[in-house]
């Protein structure tokens, strides 16, 4: 698992998955730290393969109000399972 980059305190985040027709949030808003990271992993984790899962930047007013490019990706290494991932940071 991807351990958290230096960044600004108070970043709040969630993850949101990509569907066939928008990109919906699945987890509630949670500061970033290694422990939501952590927390989310596991949530992924048992969430469907074959989909991908971002976490994003989000207001404080809501989780619905993404800022900005992903800040992770859900990454599956060559021979690894979906359960298995683990977050990435995005190069956008």
């Amino acid at each position: 698992m991807a351990s958290m980059s230096p960044m600004k305190t108070n970043t709040m985040v969630a993850v949101a998955v990509v569907g066939e027709k928008n990109t919906t949030k699945i987890t509630g808003l949670r500061p970033l730290c290694d422990e939501t990271l952590a927390a989310f992993a596991k949530s992924v984790a048992r969430r469907p393969a074959g989909r991908t899962y971002y976490i994003f930047e989000c207001s404080e007013r809501g989780a619905q109000n993404k800022k900005g490019a992903p800040l992770y990706v859900w990454h599956v290494g060559d021979g690894f399972e979906h359960t298995e991932g683990w977050w990435a940071e995005t190069e956008l």
